[in-house]
């Protein structure tokens, strides 16, 4: 009789061990739940508050209780399983890690109160909806301004003025959760937001390693990314990724249940969860992809018609609500951030395209009798040309064949760097401007329109080790020829949905090559993808090393557990010292300074003039509650006398970083002087270093009544 390891055996769990409705759950079972039980709160809570923001009620007496509807009916549909052995133990080591991994983190939290790439737009959202039911930010008298002085515009760098409105770029779910935080702590709590919901992801992640490698393994890889410098820089400020990771880690481990318990409704949450995902970002359509994909396999991979009819049934409930969200996501791109989406359509309509050809392609496979011909074609195609009495069976081909599929694709992606120069960027674009500049910075050749596309793997190396990255690889490759091999759906299922959710951006990853900027597009999904897959050889390994000859089994023990170790502590190497950094430190202080000046000068309207790499127009605005206009010349002093009559009258501030802008203005004084750190950007490596730079805000004031 064979050996069957425990995550096999739990692999090809029944129904039966979900809890019976009757009985009621144990202090272990509620612990054991908590690592699935608070993303689903955070996904309840991000979908109410987008819906929230959509119909212009985003108010606390709306989405707080409403939530805590929605939570309670998603708890009470989730058919909760008794704690497995070591479940909650494990679980309470992941809570209190979670914890207190949240509580450094908050110490280190970024000011981005400055429209500096995306922490900068979604943190002054959040800011709005904070005291603000809705997501556009009306300009008041300056959208006139701006009409009638040449010279002067009502807009900035990531929000459009449209219809006498700002409409910031991008999705509106993570302001509208970071605005929750907000209600109860005020702006230094939207700032500390993102790291509570890093906090969360990294619980998600411990549910979904857990699923395929127990309780106690499954901590390997929420650590490692919980150590990861990229995880440690994107939660101190408003990045959307670690929001999509959270919901793609829970949308995979509530899949993995459910195709384990041939649990519809499971999948239904599980394709819900993955929505949210889907609506978080504009790019989502990716995940829900891989969702899509990972189901339609599994309806392939079974066996008999019953077991296909589960999975059909899956299909179309995970499938329906995954794509209902993301569509929700759309819908507020259109209605909240149009501009945007019309600039980004050649990104969004292929996915658009592709997800609904996808989900065709899925329906069809819905039905029995699609899935019995492909199916059929596929074990023909598999099938030895001389069958040979105990040679290779059909599927046991086909599962060599996919693993070297992916084995080839890694090998392919991993040796990119030798042979590959990704280029992506059009000459003269904004983007190639940035790219050479920073090329130019580093001392590295000039090629403008360089992509580094090939680095992908390369990047995930830098902060993880090549330890974990081989690891990982090898474990998409066994992990998927197991899979197929043993007809392990669950394996499947998981490794299915994640790999497709990740090679989209390890193929290609449109974005500024800079780093860590550049290597977001690899947290919500590859990062924990590798983390994962490297903690499912080395439990294997360990049980392989336990079965050995007494003599071995301890030396062999003590190889896996090393490995284990360096995994671990590869990350904390990547630090290199800057681990600490707080991004934009002391941009609040300085904001309020600058409303207390506009507030001292008895002014409600303010002339900012841009003189630095950040276009403060929004920040004034949002923090400050005033109308404002920005140039980005020196003003004379006729130029804003048409300014101030334009406004019907003064007083009116002007501002600026640089005295010079101001001196057609007599009178100007010091708002405030402020440090600011930030983090080195690199394209040649990780970062190595903090740049600090120091800026004096300088205020004057016209149209004195």
């Amino acid at each position: 009789m064979s050996r069957q390891s425990g995550a096999d055996r739990a692999s090809r769990a029944t129904p039966d061990d979900v809890r019976p409705p009757g009985l009621r759950p144990g202090a272990r079972d509620v612990v054991a739940a908590l690592p699935l039980a608070v993303p689903l709160g955070l996904a309840c809570l991000g979908l109410v508050a987008l819906l929230a923001v959509l119909v212009g009620q985003h108010r606390p007496w709306v989405v707080l209780p409403l939530t805590a509807v929605v939570v309670v009916i998603v708890l009470r549909a989730v058919p909760w399983r008794a704690a497995a052995p070591g479940e909650a133990p494990a679980a309470l080591v992941a809570l209190v890690g979670a914890g207190g991994w949240a509580v450094w983190g908050l110490g280190g939290v970024g000011q981005y109160v400055v429209v500096a790439r995306d922490p900068g737009f979604l943190t002054l959202g959040a800011l709005w909806l904070t005291g603000h039911p809705s997501a556009p930010v009306p300009t008041g008298r300056a959208a006139d301004v701006a009409a009638a002085v040449r010279g002067f515009w009502s807009g900035a760098e990531a929000f459009a003025d449209v219809g006498g409105a700002l409409h910031a770029q991008g999705s509106s779910m993570l302001p509208a959760v970071l605005a929750v935080v907000g209600w109860a702590g005020g702006a230094d709590a939207v700032l500390a937001g993102g790291v509570l919901v890093g906090a969360v992801a990294l619980l998600a992640v411990h549910a979904l390693a857990r699923e395929l490698v127990g309780p106690w393994w499954g901590l390997l890889a929420p650590t490692a990314l919980a150590l990861c410098l990229p995880m440690l820089v994107l939660t101190r400020s408003a990045y959307t990724e670690p929001l999509v990771l959270a919901c793609v880690a829970l949308g995979t481990a509530l899949l993995a249940r459910a195709v384990r318990s041939g649990s519809v409704r499971l999948a239904a949450l599980a394709g819900a969860a993955v929505g949210v995902a889907g609506a978080a970002r504009i790019d989502g359509a990716i995940v829900v992809a891989g969702l899509l994909v990972a189901l339609a396999l599994v309806v392939l991979a079974a066996p008999d018609a019953s077991g296909r009819a589960v999975h059909r049934a899956q299909l179309r409930a995970a499938g329906a609500a995954a794509l209902l969200l993301t569509a929700l996501g759309y819908v507020d791109l259109v209605l909240q951030s149009p501009v945007y989406l019309a600039e980004r359509l050649r990104y969004v309509v292929p996915l658009g395209v592709g997800l609904v050809v996808l989900g065709a392609v899925a329906a069809l496979l819905a039905r029995e009798d699609v899935a019995v011909r492909v199916r059929a074609a596929l074990v023909r195609a598999a099938r030895p040309r001389r069958p040979r009495h105990g040679g290779p069976t059909a599927r046991s081909r086909a599962a060599d064949a996919a693993a070297l599929v992916v084995a080839v694709t890694a090998v392919v992606l991993l040796s990119r760097p030798w042979w590959f120069v990704g280029r992506a960027f059009a000459e003269g674009s904004a983007t190639a401007g940035a790219v050479g500049r920073q090329q130019v910075a580093e001392g590295l050749a000039l090629d403008p329109t360089r992509s580094y596309d090939e680095m992908t793997l390369t990047w995930a190396a830098w902060y993880l080790g090549w330890v974990a990255v081989v690891l990982g690889l090898a474990g998409a490759v066994v992990a998927v020829r197991r899979a197929l091999r043993t007809g392990d759906r669950t394996l499947l299922v998981v490794v299915a949905a994640l790999l497709v959710g990740a090679l989209p951006y390890v193929v290609r990853v449109t974005i500024t090559p800079d780093q860590v900027w550049a290597v977001r597009r690899l947290l919500p999904v590859a990062l924990p993808t590798l983390l994962v897959l490297a903690g499912w050889v080395l439990r294997h390994a360990w049980e392989r090393a336990g079965a050995r000859r007494p003599a071995l089994r301890r030396g062999a023990r003590a190889g896996v557990a090393a490995t284990a170790a360096v995994v671990l502590l590869a990350p904390v190497v990547a630090w290199d010292g800057v681990q600490g950094v707080r991004e934009q430190d002391g941009r609040l202080d300085e904001a309020r300074a600058a409303c207390a000046a506009v507030q001292d000068a008895g002014a409600r309207r303010v002339v900012w003039v841009h003189s630095s790499p950040y276009q403060y127009l929004a920040t004034l605005r949002v923090v400050c509650d005033v109308e404002v206009v920005q140039t980005f010349d020196p003003p004379t002093a006729a130029e804003l006398a048409a300014v101030v009559d334009a406004w019907g009258g003064g007083p009116v501030v002007v501002l600026s970083y640089d005295r010079q802008d101001l001196a057609a203005v007599d009178g100007a004084t010091v708002v405030a002087t402020t440090q600011v750190t930030t983090l080195g950007r690199r394209i040649a490596g990780r970062p190595q270093h903090v740049d600090v730079t120091s800026t004096t805000l300088w205020a004057a004031v016209v149209g004195r009544r």
